[in-house]
């Protein structure tokens, strides 16, 4: 099965390579046969635990590259939401294997493919450096070494001779990427192998000194993937919206213990430095948020109709600091946050602001990369939270 989806991948490469005109239709059977798998899984990891981000990041990066061609050989008879939403619907509370076979087939050979991809960049002939221009976080051939054996020595002796095996025929492919040498983020065939790296940092993170050489080798997350609300990160799923929307991005957290925090979206005063933070969502579904600005509260205003609600600061008497030392607190109370649920759909919209005294005025966040004022969408919170609360069936 391993050789025949790697001989499937090259085949996708080269539908996605050639015009239009020119594909066969062997090739858009097989590029939909594999853009239909990955679809499945992403569906069916929304309402159950089921990847591991390397294996979500390698669906992710597939169903990317591979929807526009399909829309356009296909037509409109492709329907890529209705893949994943039937496969979100087939395992909402785990489905058992039994109940869902085919989605399982789907789950299990984008599992299968996350770690090919995750043991190939261990193989590949050069420095992690040559593959990028300007990482900004930078790996060495060391990290993914450490990575590959990890991920080896968790399968039993039998697939581990195979994903070992079948992980050689993607080395071509990912040097081949590698050439391209991409500024700042590595080419996507080893973003697999990168997610699963800070993954096993942040259990390196929760194990301390109890971690075994080869995991505390890798070292612990640094900066701003270290959050203290959120704690040791599994999974984390973006949830994305169109290019040119004003949307601040919400990410939702999977981890390996329960701290406070499940969704977040970041929030930023402009190009200063200062005076940044984030809102979350919390397990037992507070809204909050840690800026290391010292403000007095954070509003959220609906961009429709004259509705607002407030987070209070809840330890006035910290100073907060940029390095993350100390952080101003904030918390929407429990009658502000029921009126604000009750008031509410999926569909509402809120600019946040923050007041920087008791009596000041209004001043707007900025959304990421860019100067407009930032917005976050409560569905986006709702599904973030979902999602990161969804049952676990990793182990399956």
């Amino acid at each position: 099965m391993f050789k025949a989806t790697v001989t499937a991948l090259v085949a996708v490469a080269t539908c996605l390579a050639a015009p239009a005109a020119a594909q066969t239709q062997s090739q858009i059977d097989q590029a939909l046969g594999n853009f239909t798998r990955a679809q499945q899984a992403l569906g069916a990891n929304e309402s159950c635990f089921v990847l591991e981000d390397d294996a979500r990041l390698y669906a992710d990066i597939l169903v990317r590259q591979l929807q526009t061609q399909l829309q356009r050989a296909i037509g409109d008879t492709f329907d890529p939401e209705a893949i994943r939403e039937d496969a979100r619907e087939a395992f909402e509370g785990c489905a058992s294997r039994t109940a869902a076979p085919e989605i399982w087939q789907s789950v299990d050979s984008v599992r299968d493919m996350g770690m090919i991809f995750t043991v190939g960049t261990s193989l590949i002939s050069l420095d992690p450096s040559e593959c990028v221009r300007d990482a900004v976080s930078p790996v060495t051939a060391a990290d993914f070494d450490a990575v590959s054996a990890l991920t080896l020595d968790s399968l039993d002796d039998k697939k581990n001779e195979q994903i070992r095996a079948i992980a050689a025929n993607v080395v071509p492919m990912i040097e081949g990427e590698c050439a391209k040498k991409p500024t700042f983020n590595y080419p996507s065939t080893m973003r697999p192998a990168i997610a699963k790296l800070r993954a096993f940092q942040h259990l390196r993170l929760l194990q301390g000194e109890a971690a075994s050489s080869q995991l505390a080798s890798l070292g612990i997350p640094q900066g701003s993937d270290r959050d203290p609300w959120i704690g040791a990160v599994r999974s984390r799923f973006t949830i994305s919206r169109p290019l040119g929307e004003d949307y601040t991005a919400v990410t939702a957290w999977r981890t390996y213990d329960q701290k406070k925090a499940v969704a977040s979206a970041h929030l930023r005063v402009g190009s200063t430095m200062r005076g940044n933070g984030k809102l979350y969502f919390t397990r037992d579904r507070l809204i909050a948020a840690r800026m290391d600005g010292d403000y007095d509260s954070i509003v959220l205003s609906a961009v429709e109709g004259n509705r607002f609600y407030t987070l209070r600061r809840t330890n006035k008497g910290v100073k907060p600091d940029f390095f993350g030392e100390n952080q101003a607190e904030f918390e929407m109370f429990e009658s502000e946050r029921d009126k604000f649920f009750r008031e509410n759909d999926e569909n509402t919209n809120f600019y946040i602001s923050y007041r920087p005294t008791t009596k000041g005025s209004l001043k707007p966040f900025i959304k990421n990369g860019s100067e407009r004022r930032a917005m976050v969408n409560m569905g986006d919170l709702v599904r973030g939270y979902l999602w990161a609360m969804a049952p676990s069936a990793i182990d399956q």
